[in-house]
């Protein structure tokens, strides 16, 4: 996705567009949680 902007814009000689909106949340398995929970506790960011 970092270079469809200008792919696009190349192929279509500037005219095409396109637009990205969000999806959806998904639930992260517990030990990955526990994890990222870990590593922001050592860097002190909660």
């Amino acid at each position: 996705m970092l270079t469809y902007a200008s792919d696009l814009t190349s192929m279509t000689q500037g005219r095409g567009t396109y637009s990205m909106e969000f999806s959806h949340y998904d639930v992260v398995p517990q030990h990955i949680a526990d994890k990222n929970v870990a590593a922001g506790k050592a860097a002190g960011k909660i």
